[in-house]
């Protein structure tokens, strides 16, 4: 009895290190991630379009929110609370450097989503975008940048520029060997994978003990009476309370199940597939259509393209024809 006891632990140790091996430590393809660029850049991009207007009113030394005033409400200066939110704008206060530094960070994403010198562009654009989001805290959505910034920190740690990017075309002009299977790229999708998984846990468990318009199913309706908000007008639902009520309990629902299914194959398509209305009605909704934007552009981190393989490349291992090993993607 004791030794089958034994050797079921010993069992489950050698599964659960080889699956945490599998899944955090083998060499994958960069085409995941290279396509997480593009769209990553394509949101950033958006979001620091948003500043473009309103660029001196907020972040001049004579504006709304000078740098001594970000100290003062973030408790930077406080040695107590200990805060930190670091800034590059905190060294750029005169017009003309914020419009120089502005430009400078518009053309680097642009950069990035071409894939040119993605390692370097990645990197500048990761700084740049955190540097805006922590510039002034009353700015912010609230949402898109604790999802935004890390995302764009996990970009640096692999080769995003591998694939669809003017790199690659570079790279195969010159003769030089596609960047192949590497485990950075793994790693740094799989970081991107679960830190969106986490993110719709925060935001389900947020809503679930945050307050009880989302259990009794009126908090949609609290979004849809905000007369600021919606890009549409849902006014119309106030005749009908059980659809908002369905609404609601179906956004908790979708958040709870997304990080559960998502990692489930045969259920992904079908995640994939409901969280385009989900975030589509929110953004109507809310007006947060840049948030509901990064959601649905996530998806493409479960997403890897199939490379279809010629008969010339498939090999016989004992008497069967298995194709190369690359030719069906092997993310969980």
């Amino acid at each position: 009895m004791i030794a089958a006891i034994q050797e079921y632990f010993a069992d489950l140790a050698r599964c659960t290190t080889a699956a945490w091996t599998y899944f955090w430590f083998r060499a994958s393809d960069a085409k995941t991630l290279s396509i997480l660029r593009i769209a990553l850049a394509c949101v950033a991009l958006l979001y620091i379009l948003g500043y473009t207007s309103d660029l001196t009113f907020w972040f001049a030394a004579d504006g709304v929110m000078p740098v001594a005033r970000v100290y003062e409400i973030t408790g930077i200066t406080d040695p107590e609370y200990g805060a930190a939110y670091w800034s590059l704008l905190y060294y750029f206060q005169d017009p003309t450097d914020l419009w120089i530094l502005h430009a400078v960070t518009i053309v680097t994403l642009l950069a990035l989503a071409a894939g040119f010198f993605s390692r370097v562009t990645a990197v500048m654009a990761f700084v740049l975008v955190l540097s805006y989001a922590q510039r002034s805290p009353i700015v912010l959505s609230g949402l898109i940048e604790p999802l935004l910034c890390p995302l764009m920190l996990y970009l640096c740690l692999g080769p995003c520029g591998a694939h669809y990017s003017i790199d690659a075309i570079w790279r195969r002009r010159a003769g030089k060997p596609a960047i192949g299977k590497t485990y950075a790229a793994n790693i740094a999708t799989r970081l991107t994978q679960v830190h969106l998984s986490m993110f719709f846990v925060m935001m389900a468990l947020s809503k679930l003990g945050a307050s009880y318009v989302w259990w009794n199913g009126a908090a949609m309706w609290n979004v849809l009476a905000r007369p600021e908000s919606p890009l549409v007008d849902f006014k119309f639902l106030r005749s009908s309370p059980l659809l908002v009520y369905a609404w609601t309990h179906a956004m908790v629902l979708f958040e709870l199940a997304y990080p559960v299914a998502i990692w489930v194959r045969p259920l992904r398509p079908l995640m994939i597939a409901v969280s385009i209305p989900i975030w589509i009605l929110y953004a109507l909704a809310s007006g947060n259509w840049l948030f509901a934007l990064l959601m649905l552009v996530m998806n493409l981190a479960f997403f890897t393209p199939l490379e279809v393989k010629p008969k010339s490349e498939v090999v016989e291992t004992n008497g069967k024809a298995e194709a190369a090993a690359d030719r069906i993607p092997a993310h969980v």
